[in-house]
C-alpha cells in the first residue's frame, strides 16, 4: 500500500525507531524533538521543544529557578493548544482536559 511505504520513508528519512515514538533531534536548529505521529492512514511529522534549555528540575529551591519554572508552565499552556489542535487533527490523542498530561504523551522523557 502507498501509505505503508510513506510510513516507512519517512521512519527511514528522519531516521525514528517507528511511529509515535519521540527522537532527540540535537542537530536541528532550532527544535530538540520530534515524533511521527501516525492513526490509521494519517501520518504528521511534529517538531517540537527548544533547543538547549535546561530546566528548574523538579524542585526548585532559588527564587530564580522557580519564577523560571512558573513562567515555563505560563508560557507552555498557550503552545499547548496549537500541539492540542495538530494532534486532535489527526486523532492520536483524545484530550481529558489535562494538559499537562498531554505533554507528558508526547514527550514523556521531558515532563517536569
Amino acid at each position: 500500500m502507498a501509505h505503508e511505504s510513506r510510513r516507512a520513508a519517512l521512519l527511514k528519512k528522519h531516521g525514528l525507531k517507528g511511529v509515535n515514538k519521540p527522537k532527540r533531534t540535537p542537530d536541528h536548529k532550532t527544535k530538540s524533538h520530534m515524533v511521527l505521529a501516525a492513526e490509521g492512514h494519517s501520518m504528521k511529522l511534529i517538531r517540537f521543544g527548544q533547543q538547549g534549555v535546561r530546566g528548574a528540575g523538579k524542585s526548585p529551591t532559588t527564587a530564580k529557578d522557580k519564577a523560571r519554572k512558573k513562567s515555563y508552565y505560563a508560557g507552555i499552556m498557550l503552545k499547548v493548544n496549537q500541539v492540542l489542535s495538530l494532534v486532535l487533527s489527526i486523532g492520536h490523542i483524545k484530550s481529558n482536559g489535562r494538559k499537562g498530561k498531554l505533554l507528558w504523551l508526547i514527550n514523556p522523557c521531558r515532563m517536569t
